[in-house]
């Protein structure tokens, strides 16, 4: 009890109060003052919050302290992950979410990691719950578990990086605005992980991802030293001896290709070995011959954090799509030359393809296939035309004889021109606006888009088309195109568009393709297209599977997302 209280006490006359009344005025008095005390302690993180000095302090840096104040003046400056002096629980659950956010691809240094552990660990390590904290502590870190929340929602929901470009991106304030009051309300009411998981995407291929992340997790935990199998000539010949089969050996029982382990030190190229070797070749997408060349070398050098790497950024790409597909569409995926038509999640069509090579590679993106151009002309770009067409008029000058390839003035696009009038040795380093000329490739048996192409408009002007190049299919590696994709069975998806079309069977579609002009058809159920890079996944038999990152998207992702936090 206070000294004032006491002599208060004292001035009144000993009959009036009992030893009695005198315990309970004092028990109630202390109960006021604890009162009092308790209602200051909640009304410093509202006086914190209203002092701009101070807030711009505690703010983390990637929000405005503008932000969190609006967020909070509108609930009433009310705490909703700390208590008085520690944690709550829904701060508690948050924590423990976000420090195991690599399980989806992400990383906790992303979401204040750093701060928890200042504020909550021990010295070994340990997070002590109920750590008491000062007022100042408890505001920081309740801003801190906001913005933290706040942008794993939106990193789980549509990645950390931008649309097409894949570098780093901010969280806005419009999407923090959108996603704050469900967040809120989920706290409240003690329901995180579903609210978390309600972001996430609901496509098979996500979870089939974060299973393969958990895989691989532990591949890279049991991994302490990574040796390089050399550069060598291809090992091909059964029984023959070759120094590096013992850590090739070693490389392919690590994966499990290759299941006894009692003889990994013979230098022996064994059939066991060559099986294995088969095995670990159709996993990643190389030709499935036995033979330990280059490719197969390079893949098996592989390490599995690398692997791990590649796996978050096909989770960053995927997290990019819509979250829901329709109940027909296709399915391109450029590292795996292959294209997939899918109706009610069943496959109706399977095929190759050729994609992009490297310097002119495939963009990722997804749209709608609206209409069929059998008989198409080839309006030649200024990029192949230069570096690909002019080079071969040098070498040959009746190229454009053979080809079916008309030369016209770019000015006026009517005046056709004689290509063997023209030096075209002027004009194989010509810029786009210093290349007068305009090449167009007729229809028919030469012309690079085949018998028909099919459209879906978009600003990188690519297209699926036929190709007079066949032969390319029997390739295992299929980066050769300019950009387009050709197909291996262009018929078949011919004739699945348009078999709700009347008149359009197999005979018109067959003439069509063989005119001398072009035909245009608009089909009746346009259909979604979805160019997509996947490197990783797990197949039907629950093995990992990896294909060369072709483009170098996968590495470019890593180390954008690795500029901001560690895997």
């Amino acid at each position: 009890m206070s000294k004032p209280m006491k002599k208060q006490l004292s001035s009144f006359p000993h009959s009036f109060f009992s030893k009695r009344h005198i315990f309970f005025l004092a028990l109630l008095l202390s109960l006021v003052h604890i009162s009092s005390l308790s209602a200051e302690t909640n009304k410093t993180f509202s006086q914190l919050m209203q002092q701009p000095k101070v807030l711009a302090q505690i703010t983390p840096r990637d929000i405005s302290p503008k932000t969190l104040h609006t967020f909070y003046a509108s609930h009433h400056y009310k705490q909703f992950w700390t208590d008085e002096k520690k944690l709550n629980d829904a701060g508690i659950e948050l924590i423990k979410i976000v420090l195991s956010s690599n399980k989806k691809g992400l990383s906790p240094k992303d979401y204040h990691q750093d701060l928890i552990v200042k504020l909550l660990a021990t010295k070994k390590g340990k997070i002590k719950w109920k750590r008491k904290l000062k007022p100042q502590e408890i505001a920081s870190l309740e801003l801190a578990l906001t913005n933290a929340a706040l942008n794993y929602t939106v990193h789980l929901h549509r990645g950390k990086l931008n649309d097409e470009t894949y570098t780093p991106r901010k969280v806005s304030d419009v999407e923090r605005q959108n996603i704050a009051p469900h967040l809120f309300k989920a706290a409240t009411e003690k329901k995180l992980e579903d609210f978390f998981s309600a972001y996430e995407p609901t496509l098979k291929l996500y979870a089939n991802l974060l299973d393969l992340l958990e895989e691989i997790e532990e591949f890279v935990e049991k991994t302490s030293e990574w040796k390089t199998i050399p550069p060598q000539e291809t090992i091909e010949t059964l029984n023959e001896e070759k120094p590096s089969l013992p850590l090739i050996r070693s490389r392919l029982a690590f994966w499990g290709d290759l299941k006894s382990r009692h003889d990994n030190a013979s230098m022996l190229y064994s059939e066991e070995v060559k099986e294995a070797i088969i095995t670990f070749q159709h996993r990643h997408g190389l030709e499935s011959d036995g033979k330990i060349g280059r490719q197969t070398i390079q893949a098996l050098n592989v390490n599995p954090q690398e692997r791990k790497n590649q796996i978050i950024a096909n989770l960053e790409r995927l997290r990019h799509l819509p979250h829901t597909l329709e109940n027909r569409y296709l399915w391109v995926n450029v590292p795996n030359y292959s294209l997939q038509l899918f109706e009610n999640e069943n496959e109706l069509i399977n095929m190759k393809v050729i994609v992009g090579q490297e310097k002119r590679p495939t963009p990722i993106f997804h749209n709608t296939i609206r209409y069929i151009v059998f008989s198409p002309v080839w309006n030649v770009p200024y990029t192949i035309a230069v570096e690909d067409k002019v080079p071969e008029l040098i070498q040959d000058p009746s190229y454009a004889e053979k080809m079916n390839l008309l030369v016209y003035h770019a000015a006026n696009g009517k005046e056709e021109i004689d290509p063997t009038t023209i030096e075209w040795e002027k004009y194989k380093d010509a810029k786009e606006d210093e290349f007068p000329f305009r090449f167009v490739q007729a229809p028919g048996n030469n012309n690079a888009l085949g018998h028909m192409k099919f459209m879906f408009p978009n600003k990188h002007a690519v297209y699926l088309h036929d190709t007079s190049s066949r032969s390319l299919f029997q390739k295992h590696h299929r980066a050769f195109s300019s950009g387009c994709i050709r197909l291996e069975k262009p018929m078949w998806l011919a004739q699945y568009l348009l078999n709700d079309k009347k008149n359009w069977g197999e005979k018109k579609i067959f003439e069509s393709m063989n005119k001398p002009e072009e035909t245009t058809v608009y089909i009746k159920k346009p259909l979604p297209i979805y160019i997509n890079y996947w490197t990783a996944w797990k197949n039907k038999e629950d093995k990992m599977e990896f294909r060369e990152d072709i483009y170098k998207l996968d590495r470019n992702i890593s180390n954008h997302l690795l500029s901001t936090g560690k895997h």
